[in-house]
Parts: C-alpha cells; structure tokens; sequence
C-alpha cells in the first residue's frame, strides 16, 4: 500500500513539473547582474549633545553613482516551492568641499572644508515562495523574508585630522509577489517585496526584466531595479534610493 501511494504522489509530482515551461524545470538557478543605479538620500548622526547635520548624499557629502551587481541563489525545493537569497554589496566615495557647516556625530565639519565620504556595505535577501499559480505560460507567487542593510559610513577631513564614523545594522522583514510569464524563448517577469515600520522607517524592492532563453538552462536579462529604504531611530536618521537599468545573466541545474 506504501508503494502504491508513493508511486502515485510521484507521478503527481512529475505531472506538476510537466506543466511547467521547461525553463522552469530545475532544482538550482543562479544569476549575476550587472546594476547601474543613480543614488539619492540623507543621513544625519548626533553625538552627545544630540545634534546632527541633516546632510544629502550627493549635494553635501558629494557622493558620486557607482556600478555594483548583484548575485541571487534559489534552490526549488518542489516545483513552484522556493527558496530565493540575493547580495548586492554598496561602495560609494564622495570628495566635497563643504558648502556649510556639517555636524555628524560629534564633529562639526566647518564650511570651506574638504570632507572624503566613504558609504560601505551590502543589501542582503532571503525569501521563501510559493507560487499559488503556475502552469505552462509561467507563475505567480507571494514571498515571504527578510532584508537586512549593512552600511559603514566614514567622513574624514585629513587637514584638520577630524574623523567620524556611524555604522548602520538594520534588520527589515518583507512581504511580497513575484510573477513571470512565458513567450517562447522570451519571458517578462516582475518582482516586488517590502514592509513598512511606520515612524521607524521602510523598505521596498522592485524589479522589471526581460529574458530571452538561449537553451533550456542559459538565459539573458535585461531590466530595471529600485530600492527604497528609510530608517530612524532618533535623533539618527539614514534614508537612500538606488534605481537604475539591470542586465546580466542566469542558469538553471
């Protein structure tokens, strides 16, 4: 009788799995893109006597864009049952000669004064996925996960010998759908995860890609990627928007 039924809950399986595109047909994918995002934002970090500087990014600390990517890992545990990690690592320099009077952390950077910014760090992901429809033309799924924001954020003024550092540690769990739809060798996608924390801060991931599938297991991508995050925790604020156009490539085992 156990025979019996495992041989009709493996069938079963094997009929789900046929259902699905054949580009959908694996156990382990991973994909590197290549991201070119524009980034905007604000910090601010008080010190003992509770002031700060609420400073931009880019027009106070002269933070520059720079390229970085990205790397996801999903191991399908059973067809349309997933389990999805990405990084994305953050390395941002800025050179500036400040424009006013900078207080972040216990040092006041005076105006005139020539500041090096450095913004180091990393965007990690875990989500677990289930694909409540799926079938030949491709899935829809709802996620849930994780994200967690590790930034170092270093201002050095060499001439006066000033130096201040804040790390920010900000663990963030998401909600969120993920969809892709099959043309062919062509298929479009979109994914979506986030969570608000109210008065202590956001965060959201979105993503639009398009694939052309080269072999069963070998495909390019093309697309566009934003993440918003914003964290407070007063009088300490950090809030960052990377968005820019993706392209790389995936395979499937």
């Amino acid at each position: 009788m156990r025979k019996y039924a495992l041989f009709l809950a493996l069938m079963a399986s094997g009929a789900q799995a046929q259902e699905l595109p054949v580009y959908e047909q694996y156990n382990f994918r991973v994909e590197y893109l290549e991201w070119r995002p524009t980034l905007t934002g604000e910090v601010q970090k008080s010190g003992a006597a509770g002031d700060g500087t609420l400073s931009d990014l880019v027009d106070d600390l002269g933070i520059a864009d720079e390229r970085t990517f990205e790397v996801r890992a999903t191991l399908q545990l059973r067809p349309g049952t997933k389990l999805r990690g990405s990084y994305t690592p953050v390395d941002y320099r800025g050179d500036v000669v400040t424009g006013r009077n900078i207080r972040f952390g216990d040092v006041t950077f005076f105006r005139g004064t020539e500041v090096f910014t450095t913004v180091k760090g990393g965007i990690y992901a875990v989500d677990f996925q289930m694909d409540f429809a799926k079938g030949e033309w491709g899935y829809f799924g709802l996620k849930i996960g994780g994200r967690f924001s590790d930034a170092d954020v270093v201002l050095v003024a060499p001439a006066l010998g000033d130096r201040e550092t804040e790390q920010f540690r900000v663990p963030i769990p998401t909600l969120g759908a993920a969809f892709r739809a099959y043309a062919g060798r062509l298929s479009m996608s979109a994914d979506f995860a986030g969570i608000t924390l109210g008065s202590r801060g956001h965060m959201y991931e979105g993503e639009a890609a398009v694939r052309l599938h080269l072999t069963d297991r070998l495909a390019g991508t093309a697309g566009y990627r934003i993440v918003k995050f914003k964290g407070q925790d007063d009088p300490d604020f950090v809030q960052y928007e990377m968005s820019g156009f993706t392209f790389g490539g995936e395979i499937s085992f």
